[in-house]
């Protein structure tokens, strides 16, 4: 440490230092001996020399740290007010994900790999003791049926047929598409006190018609007509015949094959209303988690979705017979699966068996 006068040292003192002491010679030899190197005696030169160097020096200056978000500020200088307000707003976190509805709509599986096990058969239930067209489902091919009406008729009074003045004698055929308008047109000539012509001809629906007339008359076969070919329909066979002055028993549901029939080939028809298709009610119904729902009329899809408004098909196969009936399930969005009249199916009893035996096999 340099020598310093008695007035540097009042200075120091002055300040609150304390000046390093005096070292004698054998205070110097023993810090040398612990290893220890005492400051060297500067002379003036070299005090003036380290003092001169000391006020060249300037002090290092103290910064403070800078948070990450003046950091940004300061280095963009030129960045608009509008920028600077959207860096000044809080971190917001991104919003959560929805929470995803654990019922979600039923994806169908591949129609291969549904068997076929439950049919649900929009018809009243043949007698027990009766074999029917369903009967080799049931007990070749094992597969649960069951019958179950989705529609109802109700009968229009006689009284009020008797109102409207019909008289069978103007017409030379009777167009008749199901066994319940024969039923009803023989209830009201009964009631009426009508006999009909054994001239009179039948336009049936199907062969199975024409046989079941045979229950209310008697008729000559060769006055009776119904579509014969596979895949042919009723329309086809009213074509044949368009000099025929026709009476068509129906219900009060519009048959659109047959509207379009009667435009088409322009023939002579006279409608007679003589019951009603109304749809039964969903407790009647019960459910329909089946895995074929068979169905025989629009009327039928109808009462489906009056009680199951929200009905989804899923794995559902759906069966419809007739090319109205078919339409109406694809009108109501329904994929039709089995379908009859086919050349090989005449009836839905045959295209589900033909169904059945491919899917289950």
């Amino acid at each position: 440490a340099p020598k310093l006068t008695a007035k540097q040292r009042k200075e120091l003192e002055a300040q609150g230092e304390t000046p390093a002491p005096k070292l004698t010679a054998k205070q110097r030899r023993e810090l040398e001996a612990q290893g220890e190197t005492p400051a060297p005696k500067l002379t003036a030169k070299q005090r003036r020399e380290l003092e001169a160097a000391q006020s060249a020096k300037p002090e290092p200056a103290v910064q403070e740290k800078k948070s990450k978000k003046d950091l940004s500020l300061s280095e963009s200088p030129q960045q608009s007010a509008a920028e600077q307000t959207v860096l000044d707003l809080p971190q917001q976190t991104a919003p959560p994900e929805p929470i995803q509805p654990s019922a979600q709509a039923e994806v169908p599986k591949p129609e291969s790999d549904l068997k076929v096990k439950t049919i649900l058969i929009s018809q009243p239930a043949p007698a027990p003791e009766v074999r029917h067209a369903y009967s080799d489902i049931k007990d070749k091919l094992k597969v649960q049926l069951t019958f179950q009406p989705f529609t109802r008729v109700e009968a229009v009074p006689t009284s009020e047929v008797r109102k409207i003045g019909i008289d069978f004698h103007n017409y030379t055929a009777i167009i008749l598409q199901s066994r319940t308008a024969l039923e009803h047109l023989f209830r009201v000539a009964d009631d009426m006190k009508i006999k009909i012509s054994q001239d009179m001809k039948y336009f049936c629906g199907s062969e199975a018609i024409g046989n079941y007339l045979q229950k209310f008359t008697t008729f000559r076969k060769r006055k009776v007509f119904f579509p014969k070919m596979p895949g042919q329909d009723l329309a086809h066979v009213l074509g044949r015949h368009r000099d025929e002055r026709y009476l068509y028993i129906r219900s009060n549901m519009v048959n659109g094959e047959m509207e379009e029939a009667i435009k088409k080939f322009n023939l002579n028809v006279g409608e007679l209303v003589l019951y009603k298709t109304v749809s039964v009610d969903k407790d009647e119904i019960g459910e329909v988690d089946f895995d074929v729902l068979a169905f025989f009329s629009p009327a039928d899809i109808t009462s489906l979705l009056e009680n199951f408004p929200d009905f989804n098909q899923a794995d559902r196969r759906i069966a419809a017979f007739g090319a109205n009936t078919q339409a109406a399930a694809a009108d109501a969005g329904l994929n039709v699966n089995i379908s009859a009249p086919t050349e090989t199916a005449p009836n839905l009893a045959k295209a589900l068996e033909e169904y059945i035996r491919k899917v289950n096999k």
